[in-house]
């Protein structure tokens, strides 16, 4: 699969906080998934598209803001990318957030979704969206996001996406390191299972939050404000 180049950029939101959130969005969606929370952080956004390998431009973005610490919330997609940061910069990170994660994805899972896009990517990613729903009526306070998601992505990019999700996995080994790790998980994520999450939070000593009458974005079902 030919992979697709990005621009690695991204966006500092000052809202008024002594500590920066580096926010990284999952699988066809980008940092406008995360406009409902309101948290005591100041932002730390990738413009656009979600760009996976971005080290060496946060790392720099970083470093032009002063920036001593950082604590980074990586959702679904974004995990993997957000704790493989981590691992490699842990003397930056003060706090790592990991929502809705697993271990990895199975290639043949992969596989069918890559068949579905192929096949309808319109209809394939409303499916996707309402799956990530426990109450699946909640999609309906977001339908034009969803909508700009569906009609914005480029097949291309989905699948380019979901190929970085074919080899990547959780770096446990590489995290222990980390002070502070806190995993968020919705009771009823139909995507990724909430035993997985447990048990990389052991492997991890993290803290785990479990999220009741949520899934896969628990965040947008609940107010996670209280645990973050």
């Amino acid at each position: 699969m030919k992979s697709v180049t990005h621009t690695l950029k991204f966006e500092y939101l000052d809202r008024g906080y002594n500590k920066t959130l580096v926010l990284l969005p999952g699988w066809a969606t980008d940092a406008r998934i995360f406009g409902p929370l309101d948290l005591k952080f100041n932002y730390i956004v990738p413009k656009g598209d979600f760009p996976y390998s971005f080290e060496e431009s946060l790392l720099d973005f970083v470093k032009k803001r002063s920036l001593s610490k950082i604590s980074m919330l990586g959702w679904s997609l974004g995990g993997f990318a957000a704790a493989d940061f981590a691992a490699k910069q842990s003397h930056l990170i003060d706090e790592l957030i990991l929502i809705s994660i697993r271990e990895k994805y199975k290639k043949g899972d992969l596989q069918r979704i890559e068949r579905s896009l192929k096949k309808s990517k319109g209809g394939f990613l409303y499916k996707f969206y309402r799956q990530c729903f426990y109450n699946k009526e909640n999609i309906k306070k977001y339908k034009e996001i969803f909508k700009t998601f569906r009609d914005s992505f480029k097949l291309d990019y989905l699948l380019d996406t979901l190929n970085y999700l074919s080899k990547t996995s959780i770096p446990s080994q590489a995290l222990k390191d980390l002070n502070k790790i806190k995993i968020i998980h919705g009771k009823y994520d139909e995507i990724a299972p909430i035993e997985e999450a447990r048990g990389i939070s052991e492997k991890l000593k993290a803290e785990f939050i479990e999220i009741n009458n949520c899934g896969h974005l628990s965040f947008l079902e609940e107010d996670l404000s209280e645990h973050i």
